[in-house]
């Protein structure tokens, strides 16, 4: 499903979008004035500019949210406030949980975002954004707060 509405005045008017999704994945680009939000049966991720990967698991409903273009927030469905997600971090959100603990974007991220929306859009990306992933079993992956 997906929904388009405009907000706001005649001078400061704003496209509020959201999409949900069962399974599978989506690549949302969302411009200034917009405010875009991703649900899925676990989780909800908004971001209102920049680059933002969803990736659902709709056997065991888990969700991954990648931020590749700005910041983004995520929630577990069941809450009000949601988590910061920084750009090139990830988080995975399983049904009932919190997101998981930030981790930097790493090779194994990178080929799954290249298997759902195709290598070039994700390497373009990726260079434009200054993402460098890191190892899988980096000791340093995990986001230091």
């Amino acid at each position: 499903m997906f929904s388009i509405s405009q907000k706001g005045g005649p001078d400061k008017k704003s496209v509020e979008t959201s999409l949900s999704l069962f399974n599978g994945g989506v690549l949302v680009d969302v411009t200034k004035k917009m405010h875009m939000s991703v649900f899925s049966t676990s989780a909800v991720a908004e971001i209102d500019s920049g680059l933002l990967a969803a990736i659902v698991d709709g056997k065991i409903r888990e969700t991954g949210v990648l931020a590749l273009g700005n910041k983004a927030v995520v929630r577990s469905i069941s809450q009000q406030k949601g988590k910061e997600l920084s750009l090139g971090n990830t988080t995975i959100v399983l049904p009932g949980r919190d997101p998981s603990p930030s981790l930097y974007i790493t090779f194994r991220h990178v080929a799954v975002l290249k298997h759902f929306f195709g290598d070039k859009s994700i390497s373009d990306q990726m260079q434009s954004s200054a993402i460098t992933p890191t190892n899988d079993q980096d000791a340093t992956n995990k986001v230091k707060r």
